[in-house]
């Protein structure tokens, strides 16, 4: 975990540290504070959800979320709330909510799944592979959500 935040958090960048001169101990203390808390989120039997995980990141702000996530991340509570009375119809507004519900042990699997890297495939995904694929499976471009616990 520790080279992971040492690569990717803005906490340990050297322009942070540099500007934060004397107070370098206490912004490597709010860094080891915030994975102790994320630690804690993977202690219980069922693991986190991605909508628990995401709301870790807004608040700590160990780690850059991107744009496409921030509707969900800035939302406190149980259940995401994408849907409003406007859009409940929505499908893509649905996807969402259920996109945040879903285990995060689930997310790598299926990003793997999505971007062609399983070491399996489904019938309709091996006969699909005689067509051009068009689109992006529904991530958000141009940005990246990956950690590694």
């Amino acid at each position: 975990m520790t080279a992971i935040v040492r690569k990717g958090s803005p906490f340990l960048d050297s322009d942070t540290l540099k500007t934060a001169r004397d107070n370098q101990r206490k912004q490597l203390g709010r860094a080891r504070d915030a994975v102790k808390e994320l630690t804690e989120l993977f202690l219980g039997t069922a693991g986190p959800r991605f909508l628990d995980v995401l709301q870790w990141a807004n608040r700590t702000r160990l780690f850059e979320i991107p744009d496409c996530f921030h509707h969900i991340s800035a939302q406190e509570g149980e259940a995401p709330q994408a849907v409003t009375e406007l859009d409940e119809n929505d499908p893509l507004a649905k996807a969402w909510n259920e996109f945040a519900l879903a285990p995060f042990a689930q997310i790598e699997p299926y990003d793997n799944y999505v971007s062609g890297r399983a070491r399996f495939e489904t019938h309709q995904g091996v006969k699909g592979l005689e067509f051009e694929s068009h689109g992006d499976h529904g991530r958000c471009r141009g940005s990246r959500l990956h950690v590694q616990l």
